[in-house]
């Protein structure tokens, strides 16, 4: 209360304290230092900082090295796979001329080679062609505004394509083919990262799905399926490409040899 009689009555305000400290200070007298242990923390802070971007500037051509040996690594082990691929392609070709050669020895094997011949397409052992669908799916534009890898985005997703590929199959699809990629009934398709892998093989958008059979009723079953439901959604709420049109004839590739599980010989005379 006497600060602010004092302000009132116009009398110095200065508390006495503040004063007298005032007066014992002499004039002219230097300003009090940082001191020592405070100069001593700023040398070594000053020494870290350039000792981390010493060793900054040190490792990052070793970095560089380290990606770009892993880039060649990841080419050959690539063109290796391929090579294998293209033998195992060969040994399929011989294994199945050899079966055809020992099917026609005998008129059960006659008839036994004519009904693999039938279900080899169905089953995805053999081409299929006919008429059908083709499907363009791809990802929307990113959101507008300031975060454009927000989770709610037009990006496709493995189970995106799994609701459609179960939808067409229910539909009445023969046999379907993703990005060149023909689907059995083991084929997996899920996510790895970023990336889509159909029976273990990444593949990317736009995702070209080619469906062998009567392109009139897979598009009405389809319509009015779970799987039409969820693709239309996705195109009205977060602008994808869903595209089909029909084709007088769709090509559709034979997918590799499944893995044998269960076999015994059989010995015949």
């Amino acid at each position: 209360m006497s600060l602010l009689a004092d302000l009132i009555s116009g009398r110095d305000a200065i508390d006495p304290g503040y004063a007298e400290a005032a007066a014992r200070r002499a004039p002219g007298a230097p300003a009090r230092h940082l001191g020592l242990p405070v100069a001593v923390v700023l040398c070594l802070l000053g020494l870290l900082l350039t000792v981390a971007v010493v060793q900054t500037a040190r490792e990052r051509p070793a970095a560089k090295r380290e990606r770009a040996a892993l880039i060649e690594n990841i080419r050959d082990r690539s063109t290796a796979n391929e090579e294998l691929e293209r033998q195992a392609e060969l040994l399929r070709s011989e294994s199945a001329r050899l079966q055809e050669r020992q099917l026609d020895r005998s008129a059960a094997g006659r008839q036994a080679r004519d009904e693999l011949s039938r279900l080899a397409p169905r089953a995805a052992a053999a081409e299929m062609s006919g008429a059908g669908l083709l499907i363009s799916v791809d990802d929307g534009p990113p959101p507008e505004g300031p975060s454009p890898d927000s989770p709610v985005s037009g990006h496709i997703y493995d189970h995106d394509l799994q609701t459609l590929v179960n939808g067409l199959w229910a539909a009445g699809a023969q046999g379907i083919a993703i990005n060149g990629r023909r689907l059995t009934a083991t084929t997996a398709i899920r996510a790895a990262g970023e990336a889509i892998l159909v029976d273990y093989r990444p593949i990317s958008p736009p995702y070209e799905i080619s469906v062998v059979g009567d392109p009139g009723d897979i598009q009405v079953e389809l319509a009015d399926s779970e799987a039409g439901r969820h693709m239309r959604t996705l195109q009205s709420t977060f602008g994808i490409r869903y595209d089909l049109r029909e084709e007088s004839s769709v090509e559709l590739p034979k997918a590799g040899a499944p893995p044998l599980r269960y076999a015994k010989e059989v010995r015949g005379g």
